[in-house]
């Protein structure tokens, strides 16, 4: 029996990324489940340290899973947060498009979400379907995970980080935002466009730009998405509302503020009253 903190029962993996793998565990004094993120100690990014800080600076919020113990166990690092259910990701792979009113629903949350963490001074950095999950008890609760590339836009004096160029882009090809593609420093604006090919792909049950040849480089691809979006976004085959938003998003400055309330007001408006 693997143990961590002589408390959680390491259970079975549950998945694997470039820095690290995540398992199901389980709290051996109350039964109650947990996930168990683990990184090398050895690895040079240390994005699972990065990740407890961000969790320890924003505390108990809405939407955001209750850390319960970082630490070292066995020449890992270890997280063990709250556990939570399938992923948007899974949901839409397993059954397909999701109908418009509940995707209007899961959208105002996500921005929600997103506007706590934006308040706290933290950009997330890698807004996708796969880091929001679903809750266990409350299978309608949707929380976000995964803040390995989450940074603060407000610097210790007060002021907005600067907008930097010729940046390796940041976060996940299909979902980062066209200026992130361009080499842009990522800031509120991206988050937020980031949540809108979110929804599309919710709406759709796949994105338009996601298929790619295996055979193209990084910069290709990264291209090919870029000008893919540009052109798609504004199709229509992109719902309208949509389309308005994500003109509207990339109408907006580096360090504007972003229109949390007048996104959750046309999520509102575009729900089918039955």
């Amino acid at each position: 029996m693997k143990v961590v903190a002589n408390k959680y029962e390491i259970l079975e993996k549950l998945g694997e990324g470039n820095f690290g793998a995540v398992y199901r565990g389980i709290n051996i004094h109350t039964n109650n489940p947990v996930a168990i993120k683990m990184e090398s100690a050895n690895s040079h990014a240390k994005l699972l340290k990065n990740e407890t800080k961000i969790y320890h600076y924003l505390g108990a919020m809405p939407g955001i899973p209750e850390l319960k113990w970082f630490g070292l166990y066995n020449m890992y690092y270890c997280m063990v947060i709250s556990m939570l259910g399938d992923s948007l990701s899974q949901v839409v792979k397993r059954n397909g498009a999701i109908s418009l009113n509940i995707v209007c629903m899961l959208g105002i949350k996500i921005i929600q979400i997103i506007e706590s963490i934006h308040k706290k001074g933290f950009i997330h950095r890698d807004i996708k379907p796969d880091n929001f999950l679903f809750g266990v008890e409350k299978k309608s609760d949707i929380h976000l995970v995964d803040f390995g590339f989450c940074k603060r836009f407000i610097q210790k004096d007060g002021t907005h980080i600067p907008p930097n160029q010729d940046k390796t882009p940041l976060g996940t090809l299909n979902y980062i935002s066209v200026n992130v593609h361009t080499g842009c420093e990522p800031s509120r604006r991206d988050d937020m466009e980031s949540i809108l090919y979110i929804l599309l792909f919710m709406i759709q049950g796949n994105l338009e730009w996601s298929y790619l040849s295996e055979q193209m480089d990084y910069n290709n691809v990264n291209v090919f998405i870029k000008t893919r979006k540009i052109f798609y976004m504004e199709q229509d085959g992109v719902p309208a509302f949509l389309r308005e938003m994500w003109k509207d998003c990339r109408s907006w400055s580096f360090e504007q503020k972003p229109k949390y309330e007048e996104w959750i007001d046309i999520l509102n408006s575009s729900i089918i009253q039955s």
